[in-house]
């Protein structure tokens, strides 16, 4: 029989506590105001703690194409509207519009071909065209950005903070070409900024969210620390205090003896 525990105390899914530091900020103003303090101090990137729009998964590009219209309808103005952000893409890379008449990959079956969203892209095939080999990786990796679903995305004016979030899981690499997932998020930056009005102007920071910190991420003991003396509900507090309580306690065991070892 398992141990007389509640879930709470042993669920070690990175998307619930993901899910929670959404819930928590969006609840919070003390928390959204000492988390943008930390933001601005540890990455000089500048957050409105007044002005917070928090996203789980966000796969924004995914979303964007799907709001051109039906997939499974042909209509000519959709059809027109695809192939616009297609070619502003292919320019972004510096390859010929010609591209788009010229393979397959692009189109669905059928009699009225549609184009596919970049998602759908055939990476084999892009493998069997004559371009050069940064030019299939790079179509290829748009491929990726827009199936990508950054842990949490916060839109903060026009400050737009894409965070991957590490409890136990690694920073997971793709096939051979060990592309990263915090390069896919840049990259989805990027095409954020070149198709979507919304973001032209934006100013966009990607960080890790691990268990230790460091100069260029930040902490999920950095993030309790701020969480629970704020106005939580019960769940939250609990919930956050279990998670520090397992990853932690040996962190605070080990600092402790180390200070009587010089006592």
């Amino acid at each position: 029989m398992f141990e007389a525990k509640p879930y709470f105390e042993v669920n070690r899914e990175e998307r619930f506590f993901c899910f929670l530091l959404a819930h928590a900020l969006l609840s919070s103003n003390s928390l959204k105001e000492k988390f943008a303090n930390l933001i601005k101090s540890k990455f000089n990137f500048q957050l409105n703690p007044k002005n917070f729009e928090v996203y789980v998964e966000a796969a924004a590009l995914r979303d964007y194409w799907r709001s051109l219209g039906d997939p499974k309808i042909y209509n000519s103005v959709i059809e027109q509207k695809r192939h616009d952000i297609i070619e502003m893409i292919l320019n972004y890379y510096k390859l010929p519009i010609t591209l788009i008449d010229e393979s397959d990959f692009f189109w669905t079956a059928g009699p009225k071909r549609k184009l596919w969203s970049p998602g759908h892209w055939n990476e084999a095939a892009i493998k069997e065209t004559e371009l050069e080999e940064l030019k299939k990786e790079s179509l290829i990796h748009v491929k990726w950005a827009f199936n990508a679903k950054p842990d949490i995305m916060i839109i903060s004016g026009s400050s737009v903070l894409m965070i991957e979030a590490k409890v136990e899981s690694r920073e997971r690499r793709k096939d051979k070409t060990k592309y990263q997932q915090q390069q896919i998020q840049k990259l989805i930056s990027e095409l954020l900024k070149l198709l979507v009005p919304q973001f032209h102007n934006s100013i966009f920071s990607n960080k890790m969210l691990k268990l230790k910190k460091s100069e260029r991420n930040f902490s999920w003991q950095e993030i309790i620390s701020l969480a629970i003396p704020s106005e939580m509900d019960e769940f939250t507090i609990k919930s956050f205090s279990a998670f520090k309580e397992r990853y932690y306690k040996k962190d605070l065991i080990t600092k402790n003896a180390t200070k009587s070892n010089f006592i």
